[in-house]
């Protein structure tokens, strides 16, 4: 092997690591759960009991108050869980990698004792530690160092944009099902403008608002994803024509770091049973795009030794 990678990524360390920011991420995604349920099917539940019970309609009307402010708490609440969780995932990337850590963009390194408990934890509740091996594609190994690191990059980048675009478009018609739901709903008790109001108008609110959002936050992510892609993909052309020296790459490649640092504290999250529905196929998929660019990267490599 020309690099450390496919070794480094499978270390004891290492995989603690991807468990402890798994952990924590998921417990964000927790929260996000709790969000959904309070904003979905309990804002149904009480719709339809409003329609049976009008005197409640009103109190129905102070749920959907409480929730749409109630999704300030747990969004600050999951964002703290995201940067930790972030913060471990860079400190595996920047020595699996081989990058140095960017202190004055990232901050200071997550402390040991969060690793630890969150690795404990994560094994505690049941989590597979041998579906976090080879966390990149192993066929990196033959190609220097330099170009593997970008292969890797764009891997990790290409899998999160297809995830997110195909999660933020069920969000939205999800929502927007819910919403004709109760709307139809409505129609059919032909009930009062007050009682549209507040049987129907305002639950739906928290419901349209969250799916609206998910939808708005995972396009702009998705197009950030795709733009930081074309990114390593110019550097790419650039590596494989020395058109820029090997040093320039790995200041490339530790300024494009930062971004995805960036991307990965304030992304919305995504839940881990379409992450694992997805898991498989898209994993196939990053493998055989990654053998495509060794294979392009050993033919240049050839052709620049003879």
């Amino acid at each position: 092997m020309l690099n450390s990678i496919p070794e480094l990524q499978n270390s004891k360390l290492q995989i603690e690591r991807l468990a402890a920011q798994r952990f924590i991420y998921s417990s964000a995604k927790r929260a996000q759960s709790f969000q959904l349920i309070l904003t979905i099917p309990l804002t149904i539940a009480l719709s339809l009991l409003s329609l049976l019970f009008p005197l409640i309609a009103p109190w129905q009307a102070i749920y959907g108050l409480v929730v749409v402010l109630l999704e300030n708490v747990l969004e600050a609440y999951q964002r703290n869980l995201r940067q930790q969780a972030a913060k471990i995932q860079e400190l595996f990337d920047c020595e699996v990698l081989t990058l140095p850590w960017n202190e004055l963009e990232i901050g200071i390194k997550p402390d040991v004792e969060l690793v630890i408990e969150s690795f404990h934890n994560f094994v505690q509740k049941g989590g597979k530690l041998d579906k976090l091996s080879n966390w990149y594609p192993s066929i990196v190994g033959k190609v220097p160092l330099h170009l593997a690191r970008l292969i890797c990059q764009r891997t990790s980048l290409r899998w999160d944009y297809q995830l997110r675009r195909w999660f933020g478009k069920r969000a939205l018609i999800l929502s927007l099902t819910v919403v004709a739901i109760l709307f139809a709903i409505s129609l059919w008790n032909q009930l009062s403008l007050e009682s549209f109001i507040l049987s129907a108008l305002i639950p739906a609110l928290p419901v349209f608002s969250w799916g609206l959002r998910e939808f708005q936050k995972q396009n702009e992510v998705a197009v950030e994803l795709e733009r930081l892609k074309s990114h390593v993909e110019d550097f790419w052309e650039a590596s494989i024509t020395s058109r820029i020296s090997i040093r320039q790459i790995e200041t490339k490649s530790r300024a494009l770091q930062d971004e995805i640092y960036d991307l990965r504290r304030d992304n919305p999250l995504i839940f881990d049973s379409v992450y694992n529905y997805f898991r498989l196929r898209y994993e196939f998929i990053a493998t055989k795009g990654a053998e495509e660019y060794v294979k392009e990267a050993l033919v240049f490599l050839d052709a620049s030794f003879h």
